[in-house]
C-alpha cells in the first residue's frame, strides 16, 4: 500500500504539529505511525478495532495501549508497537475527545 496518498492527520492539540499519533483512514484498516519518523512503521486496526481504540482512549482505559510514566507503546493484532511519549499521547487523547479521528469505512 501507498501510504504516501493517504490523508494523514495529527491532533490540532499537538503544540508543534511534529511529534504525535498520526493517523490515517485507508479503506479496510486506520493506519497510525509516528510523526517524528514515519518510516518507522504502521500499525493497523480494523474499524472495529479503532472504534474500541478511541472509545478506550476517552475513558483512559485504551486496550491497545500500555501506559506507564514515561512512554505510551501503542500495539496493532500484528503485534507491532509503536512508542509515544505521555505528552504525545495526551494531545492525541484531547483530540480523540474532540472528535478529531472518528472515522466509519463507510466515508473513506
Amino acid at each position: 500500500m501507498n501510504v504516501s496518498n493517504l490523508a494523514w492527520r495529527i491532533s490540532t492539540f499537538s503544540g508543534n504539529g511534529q511529534s504525535c499519533v498520526e493517523v490515517a483512514p485507508a479503506a479496510e484498516s486506520v493506519l497510525v505511525r509516528h510523526s517524528k519518523n514515519p518510516a518507522a512503521g504502521l500499525l493497523s486496526y480494523s474499524y472495529p478495532e479503532w472504534n474500541t481504540l478511541i472509545v478506550g482512549a476517552r475513558g483512559e482505559r485504551c486496550p491497545f495501549a500500555e501506559v506507564s510514566s514515561s512512554a505510551v507503546v501503542l500495539t496493532d493484532s500484528g503485534h507491532r508497537s509503536i512508542a509515544y511519549t505521555p505528552t504525545e499521547w495526551r494531545a492525541f487523547v484531547r483530540g480523540v475527545t474532540a472528535n478529531e479521528f472518528s472515522f466509519r469505512r463507510e466515508e473513506i
